[in-house]
């Protein structure tokens, strides 16, 4: 993962049906337009350590669920998410703060 998405070289997509991680991939944002690569790639919910409020803002609008200062390996991550911890509390990243 990258310590803050709008720097992230690499977007790594995991496709859930029915509750089951159906696929992973990885794509590359051309120009760095992340908004729209999410967009483009049909997804619903971002899973990152650290995201500007612009960018987090421009992903709202776009429909897509921002869920931030999370850390840990991608796949218990992805993993932890299907199986129903939405809020994935265990994976807050270190100094997180649940209080502003």
């Amino acid at each position: 993962m990258s310590p803050v998405f709008d720097v992230a070289k690499r977007i790594r997509v995991t496709e859930v049906i029915n509750g089951t991680i159906h696929s992973e991939s990885e794509h590359e944002p051309k120009n760095g337009d992340y908004a729209a690569a999410l967009t483009n790639l049909g997804v619903d919910v971002l899973v990152c350590a650290a995201i500007s409020p612009t960018l987090e803002a421009a992903l709202w609008d776009d429909g897509v669920e921002v869920i931030s200062d999370k850390c840990g390996p991608v796949a218990m991550i992805a993993k932890a998410y299907v199986n129903g911890d939405k809020a994935l509390r265990r994976f807050h990243s270190p100094g997180y703060s649940d209080c502003f």
